[in-house]
């Protein structure tokens, strides 16, 4: 059983196996998703894991809120002073650079997730997050959906399990 179908099995949610443009998604990002992602979109569409997590997912079609939110993320820094240190010692994404990508946010708090999106096969970009802008990162060498499934399930995952707060793995639609 792959990651997506243990998440499909946790939370209860019936795959939507959504249609999504990817050639057009990847063309706008200007890079190649990871397969397990792109799966986890196509299975679970817009919404969140257990009212904590939103992936910038999409509802379908040639729209995915990863572009978007690299986009917002690139607009904002554009606006900030020192911004090359918002990040550090990474940086946005950008095609031909490598960086980070943006695939979810907590809903109520300020973590960031990302992928250090690089050269290399997309499957093997690290996911890499944080609790606070001010913390230091954490890199895990594992996909989304695998990430997701330890998160919602493992009270050993430090520091993102969140089985404390929500015992119970969900998954709501937008």
């Amino acid at each position: 059983m792959n990651w997506v179908d243990r998440l499909l099995e946790v939370t209860g949610h019936q795959d939507l196996e959504l249609d999504i443009d990817w050639g057009v998604v990847q063309g706008q990002l200007g890079a190649l998703l990871p397969g397990d992602f792109k799966r986890l979109c196509e299975a679970f569409g817009e919404g969140e894991f257990s009212a904590y997590l939103y992936v910038h997912s999409t509802r379908g079609g040639d729209r995915l809120d990863v572009v978007e939110e690299l986009n917002d993320l690139r607009a904002t820094l554009a606006t900030m002073l020192n911004r090359e240190r918002a990040y550090e010692p990474y940086h946005l994404f950008e095609p031909g650079r490598g960086g980070l990508i943006p695939w979810a946010r907590a809903v109520e708090e300020g973590v960031e997730f990302f992928w250090l999106a690089g050269d290399d096969d997309p499957a093997e970009w690290p996911v890499l997050a944080r609790k606070d802008p001010a913390e230091e990162w954490h890199s895990f060498a594992m996909g989304v959906p695998e990430f997701i499934y330890h998160m919602l399930t493992d009270a050993d995952f430090s520091p993102f399990g969140i089985t404390e707060l929500f015992p119970e793995p969900s998954y709501e639609m937008y």
